[in-house]
């Protein structure tokens, strides 16, 4: 058992080099004007592969799946009872993290240190999208057809139902009350054009983009034909930014 286990944790450190040569490789490349040395097909199967392994304090135990993509650790965190009282503690087995697949705030997160820069969201930011996601994902699923007004109403009030409808309209209520706050303005507009064509973008197309379909600001900015640098990444961050806290103001408060 020993052996497997020292066996694992070997490959997944294999695994996490060949990650971090190919991204030093592919950003000298970029900064050279080159094409990417790093698209072969045993290459391109490599990273995929690399970029499934969980973080090293997860230990070695977790598997490898490429198709959950790139994983981020999450500390797991229970209330146990110290010398001085009841304190919330680091929960995980053997004192390992927990992990969960990345999404396109970790990869935003990801770029910006890469350039050296702070992360562009706060926790509260985030927040907020990842929830706003989830809500929309989740009651998306949940299909109403052929419901009758009567049988919601008879679930909603208790006689016989399951508290499933319950769930359906306040999951709805919190999803309008998320896009009500996000609001019906501009994040860019077009004042003068571009040889580009630059198309206007408003702070509900953002949102959606970025925490439904998972686009990153610079990429959004691309195919809409803004430059990624320079004030347009700045305007539309802060639009994002500011949308989010909106957001975030629509959610229940934890005390």
């Amino acid at each position: 058992m020993g052996n497997a286990m020292l066996e694992r944790e070997i490959e997944a450190t294999v695994l996490r080099m060949v990650a971090r040569r190919t991204e030093v490789v592919r950003a000298i490349a970029s900064a050279m004007g080159m094409a990417d040395p790093t698209m072969g097909e045993g290459d391109r199967l490599a990273t995929l592969k690399a970029r499934a392994v969980a973080p090293e304090t997860c230990g070695p135990d977790m598997p490898v799946a490429p198709a959950r993509g790139r994983m981020v650790r999450v500390a797991p965190v229970a209330m146990q009872l110290t010398e001085g009282g009841w304190a919330p503690q680091h929960g995980g087995f053997r004192g390992r993290d927990a992990a969960r697949a990345a999404d396109v705030f970790d990869e935003m997160a990801r770029q910006a240190r890469r350039k050296g820069s702070d992360d562009p969201f706060t926790q509260r930011q985030k927040g907020a999208g990842r929830a706003y996601a989830t809500l929309v994902e989740r009651h998306s699923a949940v299909g109403l057809k052929g419901r009758s007004v009567e049988t919601m109403l008879t679930g909603r009030s208790g006689g016989g139902g399951d508290g499933v409808v319950d769930i359906i309209l306040d999951e709805g209520a919190a999803i309008a009350a998320m896009r009500s706050a996000v609001g019906d303005g501009w994040a860019l507009v077009v004042v003068r054009q571009s040889k580009r064509k630059r198309t206007p973008l408003t702070v509900a197309e953002l949102v959606d983009r970025v925490c439904l379909g998972g686009e990153t600001v610079s990429a959004i900015l691309d195919a809409c034909g803004w430059s990624v640098y320079g004030e347009s990444v700045d305007w539309a961050r802060a639009a994002l930014a500011e949308a989010l806290d909106r957001m975030a103001d629509t959610m229940p408060k934890v005390s």
